[in-house]
This record gives structure tokens, C-alpha cells and sequence, in this order.
């Protein structure tokens, strides 16, 4: 289990307390493990094993995601953008559906629901996807 924590990057966040995961007639033990990567190990405030009742031998686990205060979020997209308005969804499903057909080398493509069936046919007949 270490080796693949640590071949991963991922970090385990249970931490030292009176209280146990785990609970029943023949023991307790810690065997209940939160698991979470580089990107949340920074975001990650709060943990605990709640005393609140779980109708369960494993106790609740508690934690918070995300900081308190305002957290500014970057995008590095390299792609293209696109900014729709509710009232050009019409054009933009046009666009996409053509820009696919195009994509595919397909015709006879006016809706979604006709795209979907011709991309299904496409990937069943494509050898190489």
C-alpha cells in the first residue's frame, strides 16, 4: 500500500487521536484511510473521526475541502474558448455539430440526436479509433 501511495503521490490524512475508525465487538482499529493527492494537500484544513452516532462499526470521517478565504483559481487552456449566452445555444449546437461532421468526414448531420447515432456507427466501423 505504501509503494503505490508513493509511486502516486497521494498522501494518506488520518491523524493521531483517541478515536478509531473502526469499531466493533472483537476490537478497533484505524483500518478506514483517506487518500488524496499533491493538488488537495494544500486545501485540505480539517480532518477528524466524528463522535456523531453512524449506525455503522466504521465511525463518520469529517474534513473540509478549500480554504476560507477567497481562493483564486488560474487556467492554463491551451485550446479553444467558448462564451455562450443562453440565447445563442441554437447557434452554438449548429456550430459544434458541424464542426464534428466536418471532424468525421459525415453528412446528413442536423441534430444532436442524428450526430450521436452517425459518431456510434463511425466508432463500431473505425479499426483504429
Amino acid at each position: 500500500m505504501e509503494e503505490i501511495l508513493t509511486n502516486r503521490d497521494l498522501h494518506i490524512m488520518n491523524e493521531e487521536c483517541d478515536r478509531t475508525t473502526f469499531q466493533s465487538r472483537r476490537g478497533s482499529s484505524n483500518i478506514d484511510l483517506t487518500v488524496i493527492n499533491n493538488q488537495l494537500l494544500q486545501n485540505f484544513p480539517d480532518w477528524e473521526i466524528s463522535e456523531d452516532e453512524s449506525c455503522s462499526d466504521h465511525n463518520i470521517i469529517k474534513f473540509k475541502l478549500g480554504h476560507e478565504t477567497k481562493h483564486v483559481t488560474q487556467y492554463n487552456h491551451c485550446g479553444f474558448r467558448y462564451i455562450i449566452q443562453e440565447k445563442n445555444y441554437n447557434r452554438f449546437d449548429r456550430n459544434l455539430i458541424e464542426l464534428v461532421a466536418i471532424k468525421f468526414q459525415m453528412e446528413d448531420t442536423e441534430d444532436v440526436t442524428s450526430l450521436d447515432s452517425n459518431l456510434a456507427t463511425h466508432t463500431k466501423e473505425t479499426g483504429d479509433i
